[in-house]
Order: structure tokens, then C-alpha cells, then sequence
């Protein structure tokens, strides 16, 4: 596995545990995307920086590997990363590159 996603990440311990377990592991891993839901994402708050703290500390297994963090467009949740039309579309050459 090269590319993993994790959209609407809201910082609950599961999902710190779930990524940090990927990011240890992940020998060929090349890019880690973690898109924080609208609602928990507020600039300048120490509050999600302290969340992912374990990932910034954690020993990676490919130490090239690049972690990027982004802000959800989407309030509420959902948007195209659950829409199975979109999913289900075989026309994407890498369906990770919308």
C-alpha cells in the first residue's frame, strides 16, 4: 500500500491508534492524507495538533513517507469521498487522485 486516505478524521483515540498502526508498518508506504472534518478543524487550536501528536512521534516504517493534512470543504460530512457513483467510476486512472 502506497497512498492512504482518511477523510472526516475527527481525532477520536481509534483513529489516532488506526493510523499510527499504518504508519508503522507501512514499508513501501509513500503518502499518508488526512483530511480533518469541517467541524473539528479550527486555526490556531492546539486541540487537533495534541491529537496527532502520537503520529508525529510515532516510529515510521518508511521515513520518507509524507504526512499532509488538509481541512474537509465539506460541512457536515459526506462530499464525493462517499458517493458511490463516484467510487464505482472505473474512468479514474487512480481513484485516490480527485
Amino acid at each position: 500500500m502506497k497512498k492512504v486516505f482518511f477523510y472526516e478524521f475527527r481525532g477520536s483515540r481509534s483513529e489516532v491508534a488506526f493510523l499510527k498502526f499504518i504508519a508503522e508498518r507501512g514499508r513501501v508506504l509513500e503518502q499518508v492524507v488526512v483530511v480533518v472534518a469541517e467541524e473539528c478543524f479550527s486555526p490556531g487550536d492546539d486541540g487537533m495538533n495534541a491529537k496527532l501528536k502520537p503520529l508525529t512521534s510515532a516510529k515510521w516504517n518508511n521515513k520518507s513517507c509524507k504526512l499532509q493534512l488538509f481541512k474537509s470543504p465539506f460541512t457536515g460530512g459526506g462530499g464525493p469521498a462517499y458517493c458511490h457513483q463516484i467510487a464505482a467510476d472505473f474512468g479514474f486512472a487512480d481513484p485516490f487522485d480527485l
